[in-house]
């Protein structure tokens, strides 16, 4: 008889080109952080000693408890034409005031990716997402429950090695668990100049838009978190600083600010100091 022929077949996997894989890891960088911040009343010291979770932020022994969790992404670090970055925070805290008792709680994500066009123009766009929650045991308005989304591109211009100008339009969008809402715009430009270790002056102008929805009862720190600190309506913001080497041993700082809100007097405020080094 015959002898019966048959076929057999391999598989073989490869783990092509080790060295481009380690070349593309050696371009992620990462960080995790935990912080944990408590000054408190425990009846036992060791429950704190001991990090005893149950005795963090504790509404009756917790003076000021804060629990901060950071996770950020880096790629391409290092490479001066493109890179990404990203960062989660998740923010955990507790306070005592005089006011009464606080507990704030922030969910925050943000990512940016920045690219470069030739020695002058350098660009950054991203977005951010995050919900804030504030509640207190005394004061409805310093309570809030706020989402926000808002994006952001940065414009940079090169036009010396010593002189640069930018401008970033951002816009938000911000929610509130009672129906309230806030659109922001912003526009702000920003200058720079300085000549190595002997002077440096940064000047800054801001325009900025606050469009308030069904907020009309909102008040105190509620009201500052939804317009970002500006008020409703159109605002302007300006601020100029710098400071200069005299000689060896003494340096002149000086800084000037100003904001004009829609519906308040105009703020302003100069800083200037005189500092020697031996």
């Amino acid at each position: 008889g015959s002898t019966p022929t048959g076929a057999r077949s391999r598989w073989v996997i490869r783990w092509a080109a080790p060295e481009k894989w380690k070349r593309w890891l050696s371009q992620v960088a990462l960080r995790t952080a935990v912080e944990v911040n408590e000054k408190s009343q425990a009846p036992r010291a060791s429950d704190i000693y001991l990090l005893r979770q149950q005795n963090f932020r504790h509404p009756q022994y917790s003076i000021r408890g804060v629990l901060n969790l950071i996770q950020d992404l880096w790629l391409f670090r290092n490479n001066p034409q493109y890179g990404l970055e990203a960062s989660w925070r998740r923010i955990r805290s507790a306070s005592k005031l005089a006011a009464g008792a606080e507990m704030r709680s922030i969910d925050d994500f943000r990512i940016q990716i920045r690219w470069r066009l030739g020695e002058a123009w350098a660009f950054k766009s991203g977005g951010s997402s995050s919900s804030k929650i504030n509640r207190s045991d005394t004061f409805s308005s310093r309570e809030f429950d706020i989402l926000t989304r808002s994006f952001t591109q940065e414009i940079q211009l090169g036009i010396t090695q010593d002189l640069r100008l930018s401008v970033s339009p951002d816009y938000s969008r911000k929610d509130g668990d009672t129906g309230v809402s806030a659109t922001i715009v912003k526009i702000p430009l920003q200058g720079t100049w300085s000549s190595a270790g002997r002077a440096n002056v940064n000047a800054a102008l801001e325009l900025a838009n606050v469009n308030l929805k069904g907020g009309e009862g909102s008040t105190g720190l509620a009201l500052f978190e939804l317009t970002d600190g500006r008020g409703k309506g159109s605002s302007l913001l300006w601020r100029l600083s710098g400071w200069l080497q005299l000689n060896r041993v003494l340096r002149a700082t000086a800084s000037y600010s100003g904001r004009s809100p829609q519906d308040a007097p105009q703020i302003h405020t100069v800083r200037m100091q005189l500092s020697a080094t031996f």
